[in-house]
């Protein structure tokens, strides 16, 4: 079992729905960081290292797809991303790991995706 804690970034502009998905993953033994503007995000990845990003892609300031793009330029086009929208239609998914509908998707869902692409692949 490996004792370093996965960071998980949380970019959301929804403070009562990051607060939720943050005590679950705090839960999980994830350490969160949960940040509402992409710029802010930006600059926490340029300096910390981040195993996985929980984007919103409606956001003010730098929107979702602005920050992907962005993450691309700085060579961190490895680090999964997963997106939590309302949006019924993303274009430009060449940068999402995953989409989920955040309506649609319990916030225990969302924890066992992040786990899943988290967690070291069992070998037999």
């Amino acid at each position: 079992m490996n004792d370093t804690k996965k960071t998980v970034l949380v970019v959301e502009d929804d403070p009562s729905w990051s607060s939720l998905v943050q005590m679950m993953l705090e839960k999980e033994n994830y350490h969160v960081i949960v940040l509402s503007d992409g710029r802010q995000a930006l600059e926490t990845v340029k300096n910390t290292p981040v195993d996985l990003i929980l984007l919103d892609l409606v956001m003010p300031g730098m929107d979702g797809q602005t920050f992907a793009y962005e993450l691309e330029k700085l060579g961190k086009s490895n680090i999964p991303v997963i997106v939590v929208t309302n949006l019924t239609t993303v274009s430009h998914q060449d940068f999402i790991t995953e989409i989920v509908k955040k309506g649609d998707t319990s916030i225990e869902d969302i924890a066992a995706k992040i786990k899943k692409h988290l967690e070291p692949k069992a070998t037999h």
